[in-house]
């Protein structure tokens, strides 16, 4: 269980994250770069764990990850030998509805807290209400004159 909550809170997190950049962003360019990054990062681990196994990091690393690949193999191995020998769970279609289950509330979940922003945002909540400008007199001496704070108001 504490495998399965730990994986949720990773995922929750993960989504936050997500929902963050996504709301934070000015443009769709930088939503972009900051999603490969993400990606190029949560692909290093793999990278990394496969050099391990390889020997590149080191005789003592190179022993862990083999310790790893084979817990993955025995695992394996047992679900097998627990589905030919009919001691498998009695319905995997319940176990799969509780997965599903979860991934709507999750969804709805993310869907409200989208629903929220979009109303703030047509609100004007987000809206900038004072705007500082400021002009040089290196290009238009005369445009000096309009620098200053600027109110904005809402229609």
């Amino acid at each position: 269980w504490v495998a399965i909550v730990l994986r949720l809170i990773v995922g929750l997190f993960a989504l936050a994250i997500t929902l963050i950049l996504v709301l934070t962003e000015d443009s769709v360019r930088n939503i972009l770069l900051n999603f490969t990054a993400i990606q190029f990062i949560s692909t290093v681990d793999n990278s990394i764990f496969s050099l391990a196994s390889w020997g590149y990091l080191g005789k003592e690393l190179k022993d862990v990850a083999g310790l790893i690949e084979e817990t993955k193999e025995e695992e394996e191995e047992d679900e097998e030998d627990e589905e030919e020998e009919g001691n498998a769970e009695p319905c995997c279609c319940l176990k799969w509805s509780k997965q599903a289950g979860v991934v709507i509330i999750l969804f709805l979940i993310f869907v409200a807290l989208w629903l929220y922003a979009v109303v703030k945002e047509e609100r004007g909540d987000f809206f900038c209400q004072t705007m500082l400008v400021q002009f040089g007199d290196e290009n238009s001496p005369e445009l000096s004159s309009f620098s200053g704070y600027y109110d904005f108001e809402l229609e």
